[in-house]
């Protein structure tokens, strides 16, 4: 049968997230679709769209909801691409801090970072949508488009250390970016926006300090449907630290070994 084991790891390197394991695959599976259902809705985990389930399989889930109980489960596809059914969920849930906000490019994962929240954030939220009046008489009839995501959204963090900062900066500079918050901060554990106009204010950069407030404004969009651009771990890291075909095979046996223990940094 095929099995799908969870590791949750809350921790900020590069920010929290899932490890899945997929091992014990049912004869006849060629490839696997990973599904993440919370209550959010059910999205396929980036990805985790058709991959090859031959000897088993290695994914990381860096776009979990916080702070909510998650589902995962597994479509299976034999070789000719038919569907062969779902293994059963297997559920986890990640935490951290309440009032701590994980922001991060999610088509280049390593690049996050965790802040605190400042007062403002999530002050208020809304919803946009087309309008138009038309008076006739005494009445006045309205023409109205579908309601919206959310619009306007404050998302100001604090921001503590240069590195911290040079991250946010870097993330900032991105497109479509990924907030992940805990209950009961009232937006979606997984908030994709867009932010057109970031701020950084320095608190006490005149006394030496490096404390800045980003003064941040984000409307809602839909999650991207790319996989990810930038891996966490590249090539480049297991070419440095193998310099030889036999001394990578010496310390890995299988692909999968070497994506799930990958090489530290050199």
């Amino acid at each position: 049968m095929t099995t799908l084991t969870l590791n949750p790891i809350a921790t900020a390197d590069p920010s929290p997230r899932v490890e899945l394991v997929v091992s014990a695959v049912d004869g006849g599976v060629s490839t696997v679709t990973v599904l993440q259902l919370s209550s959010e809705g059910q999205v396929v985990v980036r990805n985790g769209r058709r991959i090859s389930a031959a000897g088993g399989a290695f994914l990381v889930d860096y776009e979990v909801p916080l702070g909510v109980p998650v589902e995962y489960r597994l479509e299976q596809f034999n070789g000719a691409g038919t569907s062969l059914g779902f293994t059963s969920p297997v559920s986890t849930q990640v935490d951290i801090p309440i009032g701590m906000v994980v922001i991060q490019d999610p088509l280049a994962p390593a690049n996050a970072v965790m802040l605190r929240a400042e007062r403002s954030f999530a002050e208020t939220t809304g919803f946009k949508r087309s309008l138009q009046l038309y008076p006739s008489g005494n009445d006045t009839i309205a023409l109205m488009g579908e309601r919206g995501l959310l619009d306007s959204v404050n998302l100001s963090v604090i921001a503590e250390a240069d590195d911290d900062q040079t991250t946010l900066d870097a993330i900032l500079a991105e497109g479509t970016l990924l907030v992940r918050t805990m209950p009961p901060m009232p937006v979606p554990r997984a908030l994709h926006v867009v932010i057109d106009s970031p701020r950084r204010v320095p608190f006490d950069a005149h006394w030496g300090g490096q404390v800045s407030v980003y003064q941040l404004e984000g409307s809602q969009v839909s999650m991207l449907p790319l996989d990810i651009i930038v891996p966490v771990v590249t090539w480049q890291r297991v070419i440095d630290a193998y310099p030889t075909w036999t001394a990578l095979m010496a310390a890995h046996a299988t692909w999968l070994d070497l994506i799930k223990n990958p090489p530290p940094e050199v």
